[in-house]
């Protein structure tokens, strides 16, 4: 489950009572580590502010600006989490993430389906498939986020944005032919008892054919 908040701060209320040591054993998230913490204990790199985890229970925590993104799989902790929070914050409950900085996505019971099918629009929109921009790349490099079957076309075509020409143009130009034709495509993770990991990418990790960089 995904649920979203936004959260705006509010000075604290006067004379408002801290929670019990019960309450904030047995209710409130109390083992939250920051990313810094995280990685001084695993020595592993996470995206996520705020990790919670007991029991096999899991709550992850994303934040960015005031929005905040709770994932994991036991909604109780979303429950505490928020009253904790709302403590110190206004917190309002905006349910299921359904779209997020151009993410759309759909919960089912199959599993997570993540897309940027609105925001491929824009694009296709924004540049008319024929207009000369520099942030054409810079949105398609942003595509490649739900799309790894652009990632090897559009790092090539980065290379030479310093020093674009016509060719160059026309590759971009065929890329959005290629959204626009596969604007629905996406990615999904199910939620199968099966973790074997298959994936398809279209980057060969190797290097640039004419100066050897990575692309």
């Amino acid at each position: 489950m995904t649920p979203a908040y936004d959260a705006t701060p509010t000075p604290s209320p006067p004379n408002v009572a801290s929670p019990s040591s019960q309450e904030s054993s047995s209710e409130i998230p109390h083992m939250m580590k920051s990313i810094q913490e995280l990685y001084d204990d695993t020595e592993e790199i996470t995206n996520f502010d705020f990790l919670f985890h007991s029991n096999g229970d899991i709550l992850l925590v994303c934040l960015y600006v005031d929005d905040l993104i709770l994932m994991g799989n036991n909604p109780a902790l979303f429950k505490a989490f928020n009253k904790a929070m709302s403590l110190e914050f206004e917190m309002t409950d905006i349910g299921l993430m359904s779209y997020y900085l151009g993410l759309e996505v759909k919960q089912m019971e199959e599993g997570i389906f993540i897309s940027q099918a609105s925001y491929t629009k824009d694009i296709l929109k924004k540049f008319n498939m024929f207009d000369c921009n520099p942030s054409l790349i810079g949105s398609l490099r942003y595509l490649t986020c739900t799309r790894p079957d652009i990632i090897f076309a559009v790092g090539v075509v980065s290379c030479f944005m310093e020093d674009p020409t016509s060719t160059h143009l026309k590759v971009a130009k065929r890329i959005l032919r290629y959204l626009k034709g596969t604007i629905e495509l996406g990615l999904f993770y199910s939620s199968s008892d099966d973790f074997n990991l298959v994936g398809y990418c279209d980057s060969d990790y190797e290097g640039h054919v004419y100066d050897r960089k990575s692309t």
